[in-house]
């Protein structure tokens, strides 16, 4: 829009014309900022009133502390967290603030559709494992395993080889696990392009470590892991498990799904939440979770920093990791787009950054002060 309107007011000479149309533009953008910063605003203010006001000595510290970095920020979010976690820091990240003023400065915000395409998750991160893809739809062409194009005919016959359950999902801006489920032979690609349209995947499904399905059996319980490269490093800011609703197959689509914190020593925390916030000592399967090793959360880490590695245009990133029969851990996707940053610190009882905070937010003031020099 505004290109045509520059080159309509270049053979005019309407420069007025420019101004007025970028200023309206303008004004559109800051009416959309303001919609987004109340619907997150009010959602937690609903919430929020369950749980009691601040002292003075706990408002003056969140406010001094924010206050080093340039931010003035509402302070509903730590009333929540504060009772939920009984934990005190003004290191809290408001969801608020944290979508909208941190995040866009940790990466590069114009590739995350692209980059976030889940036909593409293993090719950019080669030589780790991932769901094994079989079939990619890509803007409505099929791309086989191997990257290679395919006509129609020849996808729906690699789909009739497989005689096993496979797993559909939409590729492109889903985090949620809308659309994620298990389908099972013959298969029609006509009737999966009637469902899904464009942008999905077929892969294997994974098969999960016995002590993960004690959490919940119908789902795939994964570990939430997330991540900052920051100075050429990769650090595991927080981790979580994400234990699905009874009879769900993904364990992040539903609303009686539960969050389980995950200490840097790989242990359980003694709690668990739902997603409306409540906290648990227990959850349905009667699993007895607490101050339990998660299987193989070193080489988890691990794993997750080889991956952010490779993709260098994101300062911060959000795995889900599914730990397999045999203990190893694959990588079921990546969430380039926004983590819900109130349950991450909620559920694991610790800032979203962790003890990488100051860094994070010493990194973003100097880049918001270099922007508006």
């Amino acid at each position: 829009r505004i290109i045509h309107t520059v080159y309509l007011a270049k053979r005019g000479g309407y420069c007025g014309m420019i101004r007025a149309h970028i200023k309206e533009l303008a004004k559109k953008i800051y009416r959309h900022y303001q919609e987004i910063h109340i619907w997150y605003t009010y959602e937690i203010q609903a919430m929020g009133n369950r749980y009691p006001l601040l002292n003075k000595k706990n408002r003056c510290a969140i406010r001094e502390y924010w206050s080093r970095f340039g931010w003035k920020i509402p302070l509903l979010w730590h009333r929540m967290l504060y009772q939920i976690t009984g934990t005190q820091t003004p290191q809290f990240f408001p969801e608020s603030t944290f979508v909208l003023e941190i995040l866009p400065y940790m990466r590069n915000s114009a590739l995350t559709t692209g980059w976030g395409d889940k036909a593409y998750l293993d090719y950019h991160i080669r030589g780790i494992e991932t769901a094994q893809s079989v079939l990619r739809n890509v803007s409505g062409r099929y791309i086989d395993k191997d990257f290679k194009l395919c006509p129609w005919e020849d996808a729906q016959t690699i789909l009739h080889a497989f005689h096993s359950e496979l797993v559909v999902k939409p590729a492109i801006n889903t985090d949620t696990g809308k659309g994620v489920k298990l389908i099972h032979p013959p298969y029609d690609l006509a009737e999966i392009e009637r469902e899904y349209g464009k942008n999905f995947v077929l892969q294997m499904p994974l098969f999960q470590h016995d002590e993960m399905k004690k959490l919940n059996s119908s789902s795939v319980n994964t570990i939430r892991v997330n991540s900052l490269l920051l100075d050429a490093q990769v650090f595991i800011m927080s981790a979580f498990v994400k234990v699905g609703e009874e009879g769900a197959f993904a364990d992040n689509n539903g609303h009686n799904r539960f969050f389980i914190g995950i200490g840097e020593d790989g242990s359980y925390l003694d709690y668990a939440i739902d997603h409306d916030l409540r906290r648990y000592n227990s959850i349905p399967s009667g699993y007895e979770f607490a101050r339990k090793k998660v299987v193989s959360f070193h080489e988890i880490c691990e794993t997750v920093k080889k991956a952010h590695r490779c993709i260098p245009h994101f300062g911060m990133a959000f795995w889900d990791i599914c730990i397999k029969e045999d203990g190893k851990p694959a990588i079921v996707e990546v969430n380039l787009w926004r983590p819900n940053a109130t349950i991450a610190q909620a559920a694991t009882g610790v800032p979203f950054c962790g003890k990488y905070t100051d860094k994070v937010l010493s990194y973003v003031a100097m880049q918001r002060k270099g922007k508006n020099e």
